[in-house]
Formats: C-alpha cells, sequence, structure tokens
C-alpha cells in the first residue's frame, strides 16, 4: 500500500542519512549492497544526530544487555516479525537505532539547557514568540520498536541513568510500571494519508524527575505504528521513511536526487518533535491563532482546531517548520501544550 518509496529505497535513504557506525561492516538487508564501502554518498554525509546533539554518557540505556533480555525474544523479535523483518542482525540494528534514540531524547531534556534545545529546532523561524522562554515538556520520537518493552526498560533502567521514574497515577490507560499508554488521535490520521491501511499508532508515556524535584519534570513520549498491545502493526518501509524525513538537508536532497531518487520528492512527514510547556489552554489558543495566520511555505499548523487529547488531558497544537529549499519535507515539528 506503500507508494512513495519501495523498501529498498527507503533503506537506502536511511542508510546515507543515519550516523555511520550502526552500519558500518553490516548489509541492512539480505543482497542489499555494504555502503559503509561505497565512497559516495557516505562520504560527503556528515554522521549526526536530531539537532546534532550527539547522547551524553549519563544516558546510556544504547549499551543495556537487551540482547539477553527474555523480553527480546518474547516480544521484540515477533513484534519485528510482524512488521516485516525477519533477519535477526537487522533488527538487531533498528533496535540499537531505537536505544540511541531514547538515550539522545533524555539529554536534550535532562543534560541540555531547554532554551538551546529550542533554538536548535525553531531557529528563526517565528520572530517575537520567544518560545525558548518556556520549558520543554517532552520529546516525542517515532521507534521501530516494541514500545511497551522500551518503556518497561526504562522504568527499570532510571536510577541507573540518574533519573526519578515520576508514574502516573492508577487509571485508565496506566501500566503497572507506571506509564500511560492509549491510542493516537491526531498521528494516525497523518499516517493514513501515504497508507490508508493504518490500522492504530500507540503513544506510550513516561516522565522523570531530577532527585524529585518537580520543576525539572520531563518526559518522553514514544509512538509505535500500531494498534493497543502491538497488534497489526504498519510496515517498517513506513518508519523508515519518516526517519528519513526527519534527517533531510538541501544537499541530502540534491544528492538522493543526483543519483535518481525520485520519490525522495513525497516524503511523509516525521513523528518526532519538541512538546513546549505553557501555563495554561488560553496561551495554547492565542498562539494557535497567532501562527494561524502567518502560515507561509516554511510553517504550517497541523490542525485547523486546537486539540483536546482525552488520553493525558491536554491542550495541545502542532506546527512544522522546513527549511527553504525546494521539496524540503515538514521536518522540524513543535507541539504546544497544556494540562491546565
Amino acid at each position: 500500500m506503500l507508494s512513495p518509496m519501495t523498501t529498498k529505497a527507503a533503506v537506502s535513504l536511511l542508510l546515507v542519512l543515519l550516523p555511520l557506525p550502526f552500519f558500518s561492516g553490516c548489509a541492512f538487508y539480505p543482497n542489499y549492497p555494504n555502503y559503509s564501502n561505497t565512497p559516495s554518498p557516505l562520504k560527503v554525509v556528515e554522521a549526526r544526530d536530531w539537532l546534532g546533539i550527539a547522547p551524553a554518557a549519563t544516558f546510556n540505556l544504547r549499551y543495556y544487555a537487551i540482547k539477553q533480555d527474555k523480553r527480546y525474544v518474547e516480544k521484540v523479535i515477533p513484534y519485528f516479525h510482524a512488521r516485516g523483518v525477519k533477519d535477526r542482525s537487522t533488527i538487531d540494528h533498528l533496535v540499537a537505532l531505537d536505544l540511541r534514540a531514547i538515550d539522545q531524547a533524555l539529554t536534550l531534556l535532562f543534560a541540555r539547557p531547554h532554551s538551546e534545545v529550542i533554538k536548535r529546532l525553531v531557529q528563526n523561524d517565528i520572530p517575537g514568540m520567544r518560545l525558548e522562554a518556556h520549558r520543554i515538556d517532552h520529546v516525542g520520537r517515532e521507534l521501530f520498536g516494541p514500545m511497551d518493552v522500551y518503556l518497561q526498560i526504562l522504568s527499570e533502567q532510571s536510577a541507573k541513568l540518574g533519573l526519578r521514574h515520576d508514574k502516573y497515577p492508577p487509571g485508565k490507560g496506566v501500566t503497572k510500571e507506571g506509564n500511560l499508554i492509549f491510542p493516537s488521535v491526531q498521528v494516525v490520521e497523518v499516517f493514513r494519508k501515504t497508507d490508508p491501511q493504518v490500522v492504530g499508532v500507540t503513544i506510550g508515556r513516561i516522565f522523570f524527575t531530577v532527585n524529585g524535584d518537580p520543576a525539572t519534570k520531563a518526559g518522553l513520549e514514544l509512538f509505535q505504528a500500531s494498534a493497543l498491545n502491538n497488534q497489526n502493526p504498519q510496515s517498517i518501509e513506513a518508519t523508515l521513511q519518516r526517519q528519513a524525513s526527519l534527517f533531510m538537508t538541501a544537499s541530502e536532497m540534491a544528492l538522493l536526487q543526483k543519483k535518481g531518487e525520485a520519490s525522495v520528492q513525497r516524503l511523509p512527514e516525521p513523528v518526532a518533535h519538541l512538546a513546549i510547556a505553557l501555563p495554561n489552554s488560553k496561551q495554547v489558543y492565542a498562539i494557535h491563532n497567532r501562527l494561524g495566520k502567518a502560515q507561509s511555505k516554511t510553517m504550517k499548523l497541523y490542525g485547523a482546531q486546537v486539540a483536546y487529547n482525552p488520553g493525558d488531558n491536554s491542550t495541545n497544537t502542532k506546527f512544522a517548520l522546513r527549511d527553504n529549499y525546494p521539496r524540503a519535507p515538514f521536518n522540524r515539528i513543535i507541539e504546544l501544550i497544556s494540562y491546565k
């Protein structure tokens, strides 16, 4: 059902755009060429993390021995099989990418000033808004693997990461570990624009503090392209496309078009985003209305109306930015959120 790219093109693009160490010396798919030995385009593409910020040493979930965890065989591998990934080495590499993305998200929240992170994402594209004066509520990332396993591991390992797990009180959608899992209301509709057969999208939230200080509370919002309980997941190709879109730059677009990857013209938008906490819902509405009047070819609102999410009782709106070059994807996504 996915039309923008074939699996091979999607994997080729991801290999170009993601950091090199994960793919060095391995064929990502059976019979697929080893790009670590290809002088171009990898030679001219700089390996990097989202927003140019590498994971801090403190956040080292990427070194967790997940392959020795019984959940790896019981839940992780079957989930990838359901997404169309059968090769064990490919599964291992995708899980490594997930864990690195989680470490990097924790770094944005707890190892860097929030004002710096917001400025890196927003740049100078919304003058006068001073969004960097607010704190980040959460970082959103889409995962290749099963979200519930990652949430469980984060709950168990939070103290070793130097964080205190801030648990949700018991209630609808709250897991026994104290995390919140609920079906997406908005993102699933975005996914269906490129794949009408998407059954569901599930969101999982986990929050932390530093030494129990409520002023430091922030969290992760993890997405997986499947219904609740890991049922009916979308093919891995779609996540590969959205990951590629997240890392796309003008030089990479030109590079891939030169190589004949015409399908990059229709890359779907990524899920990764920063959620900025506003003091109350009135401010969400006020900024939403202001952004609506300022929409341009490089800035758009996600929805015409401010949204209410019953899963977490939040009022929110999202807008997206993109660079000013031909066919640039909207890959800098900001959510404005209030729980009051």
